[in-house]
């Protein structure tokens, strides 16, 4: 067993395969966990078939790393208790804060990355390349990054207030719009994010993410993937007189 911390939670990890343990290296803490999380064997069994259900595998993934997936979904449903949830997306960090990037799957997040990194290489980190934790404190949104970061592995142990966030699409020319009405943004925010089956959780991270859309900034993102989309992206997301 080891003791991670998440999002400035102590969290348990009860793990069968030192996949996890190598995984988490960066996060362990010897501070008492607030809660425990498992995976059984049937479990991992079932995340397999999943899996290669979903991927049209034909050859089963290191049952490690099939146990890493279960146990940040039971960590995942824990997390709404303490104001905070899993987000998929990537979160860089600009100059002490942090930016939310979210797309469907294959429109090329991980190349708008990239963009941002050779653009702005003094100025950006990737805080999390993949499944950031985003917390309520004190009424006011931060990201932090987590183990969990993706087959690009981008990411570290940090944390940054939460300043902007983008919904990336692909387009011709390369283009921002604000979001002028949150209610716009509701549904493709949670789309992205892990809304627990349990009534009272699911509740909760509905009302995190009211506060969370009330309180930063909301841009449509239509880019190309050629080197000047990051100048656009930063020019809606952070101001110009940013850029310099």
């Amino acid at each position: 067993m080891i003791t991670i911390e998440l999002a400035g939670l102590p969290i348990g990890i009860e793990n069968h395969y030192p996949f996890v343990a190598r995984m988490c290296r960066d996060y362990i803490t010897e501070k008492k966990p607030l809660f425990t999380v498992s995976a059984c064997e049937e479990d991992i069994d079932n995340e397999c078939e999943q899996v290669r259900r979903v991927n049209g595998l034909t050859s089963d993934l290191p049952r490690g790393y099939l146990e890493s997936i279960v146990l940040y979904r039971e960590i995942a449903k824990r997390l709404p208790t303490y104001d905070a949830f899993v987000f998929h997306g990537v979160a860089l960090e600009y100059e002490g804060q942090a930016l939310l990037f979210t797309a469907k799957s294959g429109v090329g997040k991980t190349t708008h990355t990239r963009l941002w990194l050779s653009r702005f290489p003094d100025k950006v980190k990737v805080l999390n390349g993949d499944k950031p934790i985003l917390r309520l404190i004190d009424g006011r949104p931060y990201v932090f990054g987590s183990p969990w970061q993706g087959k690009e592995n981008y990411g570290y142990n940090g944390s940054a207030p939460l300043r902007a966030l983008a919904f990336v699409h692909r387009a011709p020319e390369n283009r921002a719009e604000p979001v002028g009405d949150i209610s716009c943004a509701i549904l493709p925010f949670l789309s992205q994010t892990y809304v627990p089956q349990h009534e009272d959780s699911a509740a909760r991270v509905f009302a995190i993410t009211d506060t969370i859309l009330k309180t930063i900034s909301l841009t449509n993102l239509y880019v190309n993937m050629e080197s000047d989309a990051a100048d656009v992206a930063a020019s809606a997301m952070v101001g110009e007189d940013r850029m310099e």
